[in-house]
């Protein structure tokens, strides 16, 4: 069960001290893919890190990995905080005339005037 105190401040601390300490990682074997990723400025995080470490922030008590199992229960506990959470290796997207397609497992993009299949 999320905690009902956790908001989108926790998650951006999260985030920020995640980027700080370098701990995004790239995921070098598709095989180990996590189930979802919070996707934020390009970059994708590990959802059930961010979240761990959220509610640190937001309860100042260590959490049990094993009372926060279900990850699909923490994938809409984020998104209703307004962020955007995928579970897509591949995310293919259109912004005006230019074509996007981002890799999940090894965090890059692709742009292209074309559409982008891979």
């Amino acid at each position: 069960m999320i905690p009902k105190g956790l908001n989108t401040n926790h998650i951006l601390l999260a985030v920020e001290e995640m980027d700080n300490a370098q701990l995004v990682r790239l995921h070098e074997d598709p095989d180990q893919f996590e189930k979802h990723h919070l996707m934020m400025n390009g970059k994708f995080y590990p959802l059930g890190g961010i979240v761990m470490r959220a509610i640190w922030y937001a309860t100042q008590t260590e959490p049990q990995l094993g009372d926060y199992r279900n990850s699909d229960e923490i994938k809409k506990a984020v998104e209703s905080l307004g962020f955007v959470v995928t579970s897509e290796r591949m995310i293919y997207g259109k912004k005006g005339n230019q074509y996007s397609a981002t890799s999940a497992a090894y965090g890059w993009t692709l742009y292209s005037d074309r559409p982008l299949e891979l």
